[in-house]
């Protein structure tokens, strides 16, 4: 089930036939197993809510996880409130990828609150989802507020680049904000 590195990597892991929370169980404790784990990869495994929580529970004080790619798990708004609460306190994800996880307004709006508190963050990517041009405001906001930000940062929505030098943010040419 797990390919151990720098990386960790879930590969099919499918809910329904882990009843007994077996593999779930061995890959928590694999992240704290391996202090040299910089990349957690777990996109595609249909994480239910709870094992989210757990997971993001788990990784919420690692100091070693640079890039967390939770992507395709299709958690919607109340997984993204999840992912919010844990980069308010985590202080060493740089890269996030939340790519095609049905996040709308109200779980881009608790990524943005968190973005204005996390400052370790330089890249979050929420392509494919239905933040709309609000959800794209809120978060585009936040990386106004949040003077602690690497003065490169990068937040990918659809398929075009919202840069934030404390200068311009962009996204397609619906959105135009400047300091």
């Amino acid at each position: 089930m797990l390919k151990i590195a720098e990386k960790l990597m879930v590969i099919d892991y499918d809910e329904t036939k882990d009843s007994n929370n077996e593999e779930f169980i061995k890959f928590i404790n694999s992240i704290s197993a391996y202090s040299n784990l910089v990349e957690l990869d777990i996109s595609s495994p249909y994480f239910s809510l709870e094992k989210l929580k757990i997971l993001l529970d788990k990784i919420r004080d690692n100091t070693s996880i640079t890039k967390l790619d939770i992507s395709a798990n299709f958690f919607g708004d109340e997984g993204a409130i999840l992912v919010a609460d844990m980069l308010k306190f985590n202080k060493k994800i740089s890269d996030i990828i939340l790519h095609n996880d049905e996040i709308e307004f109200s779980g881009a709006q608790a990524l943005a609150e968190a973005l204005k508190i996390n400052s370790t963050l330089v890249s979050i990517n929420i392509m494919e989802n239905g933040i709309g041009d609000e959800g794209a405001k809120a978060i585009a906001d936040a990386l106004m507020v949040n003077i602690r930000l690497p003065q490169k940062f990068s937040v990918f929505v659809k398929e075009v680049l919202i840069f934030s030098p404390k200068g311009s943010c962009y996204r397609d040419e619906t959105l135009s904000i400047a300091p």
